[in-house]
């Protein structure tokens, strides 16, 4: 293991021993099976009362993101932000799109990064696999932002 990796073992150890983060090594499907838990039950195994934008979704769960992210909207009202990876657009490029449409509802695209691993959607410059970061819009103020010179 390289230093800079046991560093980022240590701080990462660190974050799973703080009292108000919890891990549960089961995977998220759209059915409940003896590996996956369901959006629902997931939401249900935050051990208090959720406050409102105070959860924030890392999604990376090959191609599962296209059977689940309809069901998370049900939970749209706790969610502040979302990373999402998106896999094989290639084939799966209708649905992508759908459910772009649906997170567009509450949520704004702050970021969009190809991912280099899928390679690119033949005949285009378009890559299979694309992480996408979305904010809550009901967050975004109007306002400009206020900017500091660091120096």
């Amino acid at each position: 293991m390289l230093s800079t990796d046991v560093g980022i073992y240590r701080r990462f150890s660190r974050f799973l021993a703080e009292n108000n983060v919890h891990f549960y090594s089961q995977g998220i499907s759209n059915q409940k099976s003896a590996e996956f838990i369901t959006l629902a039950e997931a939401f249900q195994l935050i051990p208090m009362e959720i406050p409102e934008n105070s959860v924030f979704v890392k999604m990376d769960i090959e191609q599962f993101e296209f059977r689940v992210l309809s069901n998370l909207l049900n939970f749209q009202e706790y969610i502040n932000g979302l990373v999402i990876e998106f896999h094989d657009l290639d084939i799966l490029r209708s649905q992508f799109v759908e459910l772009s449409r649906q997170l567009k509802a509450h949520f704004e695209i702050t970021h969009i990064h190809g991912n280099n691993y899928g390679g690119l959607i033949p005949n285009s410059r378009v890559p299979k696999v694309l992480e996408i970061t979305f904010l809550k819009k009901t967050l975004i103020s109007d306002q400009a932002p206020i900017c500091q010179s660091v120096t």
